[in-house]
């Protein structure tokens, strides 16, 4: 019989003690071990850590602190008993406001070595409050014998991290993971589950349950009625067709307000919206008021919002415009953002559907029209449209970005084409994650198109 070869992993150092250097863009402190580079959870810059090694990839070892010799001044002790095993939260050890400069310092250093720019100006940060502002979460399941545990991934990890609450989700949404869990261990569940969602809106808490198949008569039922005493609307999503109301008001959308328009935003329980809609709010506001300034509160002749769903830039921006035109991928956005428009009365923004990623040289948009566009993409950013979009020479750009990596990478290209940047400022969407928003507004040097 032949032998299959196993290569054996490499045996990993003993317990040792570190200096920490820096803080790395995922929240980890930065220390050497042997002219090696090692991250470590946990761990602050300017403390000696007593680490436990957890692995060791490309060169670079990955450690957990497990004792701190010299502590650092940002250290605060975190309030959430389960910080540490839940993968959620990344840096409640270190103090809001450091937070925040770690995370701005972090982009600018960035921006500055992968892209050579340095911003004209820098604004102070939109801030969050520290704890319950999250309008929206995900909570992962997973059975083991017959019961069923409910929470967050661990970090690195498929585990689930049973938690009880969460001091960064809304409290009345937090409030019913309790009730869920018992819901799930009561009653004889089937294995084919996937995950519960839950978010509000202005007027209304939302659980939404994916699952492979659908639930038996006695399982939704009895759902049903917990639902209906933590009056809380419920939908259900089977496999990939479309989410079902099961209990929900009879309008089957939601809600939230933005200043400056008459109306509220309406959005479907798949759309995306922001979670943190404080930070939402005053993002859309300081977005307009930059384009406001650089314009000299004289309207723009066209806008284009790339990545718009369901209108949360381009409604707003429709009164700084001749008009506005808003591209989104998903059918139902598309139609969900002419509907906002129509409730507010706004009759110069237009929403078309396309897929910015397709890879085709035309959207068939046509760009000379524009003077400003917006773009608000996913992590993976927004290379390849804006490739395309620079050779019309568009005057300005303004980028809304969850993810530096990818921000860099296309504030590279633009540098490379004659933009130059001049605002930025970090939004503190995510606090205690690692997670970076941040708005920055590009200028082409030459603006004569």
């Amino acid at each position: 019989m032949a032998r299959v070869f196993k290569p054996l992993k490499a045996k990993l150092p003993q317990p040792t003690t570190v200096t920490v250097q820096s803080l790395s863009h995922d929240g980890e402190g930065v220390g050497h071990y042997n002219k090696k580079v090692v991250f470590v959870t946990g761990a602050l810059p300017g403390e000696i850590v007593e680490i436990k090694f957890t692995s060791f990839a490309k060169g670079v070892y990955r450690a957990a602190t497990q004792a701190i010799q010299r502590r650092s001044e940002g250290r605060v002790d975190p309030k959430c008993a389960f910080y540490g095993r839940c993968g959620g939260c990344d840096l409640m050890h270190l103090a809001d406001s450091k937070q925040v400069e770690h995370k701005q310092a972090t982009v600018l250093s960035q921006l500055e070595k992968g892209a050579e720019l340095i911003p004209k100006d820098i604004d102070i940060p939109i801030l969050s409050k520290p704890w319950r502002y999250r309008s929206k979460t995900r909570l992962a399941l997973w059975r083991k014998g017959k019961r069923w545990r409910l929470g967050y991934r661990a970090k690195h990890s498929k585990d689930v991290v049973e938690i009880d609450d969460c001091l960064v989700l809304a409290e009345a949404l937090a409030q019913l993971i309790q009730p869920l869990r018992a819901w799930l261990n009561t009653v004889d569940v089937g294995r084919d589950l996937g995950h519960f969602e839950l978010f509000e809106s202005d007027q209304a808490k939302v659980i939404m349950l994916r699952c492979g198949e659908p639930l038996a008569a006695q399982e939704k039922d009895s759902l049903v009625q917990l639902c209906r005493e933590f009056q809380v609307d419920l939908w259900l999503k089977v496999g990939s067709g479309p989410a079902s109301a099961i209990l929900a008001s009879p309008q089957l959308s939601y809600q939230y307000a933005l200043p400056g328009l008459p109306g509220p935003i309406e959005f479907g329980p798949e759309d995306f919206t922001q979670i943190n809609r404080t930070v939402n709010r005053s993002m859309v506001g300081k977005a307009k008021r930059w384009l406001q300034e650089v314009n000299q509160n004289k309207p723009f002749r066209g806008l284009l919002d790339l990545f718009c769903g369901v209108g949360n830039f381009t409604l707003p921006l429709s009164s700084i415009a001749d008009f506005v035109t808003g591209i989104e991928l998903h059918p139902d956005m598309v139609g969900q953002g002419k509907i906002n428009a129509l409730n507010n009365g706004i009759k110069n923004a237009y929403f078309v559907g396309l897929d910015l990623h397709s890879g085709k040289d035309s959207f068939g948009v046509d760009f000379e029209r524009y003077d400003v566009v917006l773009l608000d993409p996913p992590r993976a950013g927004a290379f390849e449209i804006l490739v395309r979009l620079v050779e019309y020479r568009i005057p300005w750009l303004l980028y809304v970005s969850c993810n530096p990596s990818t921000l860099i990478r296309d504030a590279a290209m633009l540098a490379g084409r004659g933009y130059r940047l001049e605002r930025f400022c970090v939004l503190d969407m995510f606090p205690h994650t690692r997670h970076i928003e941040t708005m920055v507004l590009f200028r082409l040097a030459e603006t004569d198109r």
